[in-house]
Formats: C-alpha cells, structure tokens, sequence
C-alpha cells in the first residue's frame, strides 16, 4: 500500500510540475567544448531525453504534446537504443577519445504513426536524420549535446526512470 501512495504521490508532483513548466529556449555553443575524453560511465546506462534539436543558436523545442524521444547507450558504448514515442530504434556506434562518434540505425520497429500530427512526424523525421548526421558529443551538467556534421544539433537531459514508465529529470 505504501508502495502505491509513494507512486501515486510522485505521478502527481510529475503532472504538477509538467503543468507549470513553460518551455525554455535552449541554445549551446556553436561547437563542442571538450576537456577531457568520456568514460563509459558519463554516458552509459542513462536514458537521455530529447530536449531540443537544430541550429545551436536558436534550437527547435521537441512539442510538448508529444511523448518523450529517449536515448541510450550501453556499458561499452557500442551499441545504443532509444524510443520516438512510437517505434523503438537501435543500433551501432562508435566513440573515440576526442569525443567523436558514428551512429548508425540498424533496427527501428515499424508501428505506424496513426491520427499524428504532421508536426509530431516532421520532428521524428528530422530527430533520425540528425542522429546519422552525429559527428562529435559533449555532456555537462546532465546535459549531452550532440554535434552533427551539418552543424545542426541535439539536446539531450539525463534521465532517472521512475516506476510506470515515468521520468524524473534534472531542473533546467
């Protein structure tokens, strides 16, 4: 039973929270400001959530009537997964010490994306189409940015997973 209030509690402050939030816009530098290499620890074995996506001066926010993009990569940082509300999608990729990485989808599940707005399949599309494009990486502060060889980026924030699929992630 206290398992349940604890979860009920914690749904509401989240539907709470959500409503209050107004959204942000989002910017990061224009290139990546690598200090050191990553170690499979800062990346790996944490959902990342899409944020936002496009031109690192004026970012594009994800539409918040939409569920979450999520991204993850595995303990050795060769192989990554993720969910675009829809269809679940992984695959390949490498990361070198200077922070650079190639990304490339092998799986990508095939539900259709029913009564969507265009808008919601116009962001998947170009949230795939970046994350092929990704070139280098950076992480500060919970937060990954991922250059793409386009100079296009995309926004991530570190993700806690809560019980029911639920996400509690860090105040911007």
């Amino acid at each position: 039973m206290k398992k349940v209030l604890a979860f009920l509690f914690v749904s509401v402050i989240l539907l709470i929270s959500g409503a209050c939030t107004k959204t942000i816009p989002i910017t990061v530098p224009a290139t990546p400001t690598i200090t050191t290499p990553l170690q499979p620890g800062d990346l790996a074995n944490h959902p990342w959530i899409l944020t936002a996506y496009g031109d690192p001066t004026n970012m594009t926010n994800v539409l918040s009537n939409w569920k979450d993009i999520t991204l993850s990569f595995n303990g050795t940082l060769d192989r990554y997964n993720g969910s675009d509300g829809v269809n679940d999608y992984g695959g390949a990729c490498h990361i070198e010490n200077d922070n650079s990485i190639v990304m490339a989808v092998t799986t990508l599940t095939q539900v259709g994306y029913f009564d969507n707005p265009r808008g919601i399949i116009k962001q998947i599309q170009t949230y795939y189409d970046l994350l092929l494009k990704a070139k280098t990486l950076n992480i500060d502060n919970h937060e990954l940015v991922i250059y793409c060889s386009n100079g296009q980026a995309l926004h991530f924030i570190m993700a806690i997973p809560l019980p029911g699929g639920f996400y509690l992630t860090p105040v911007r």
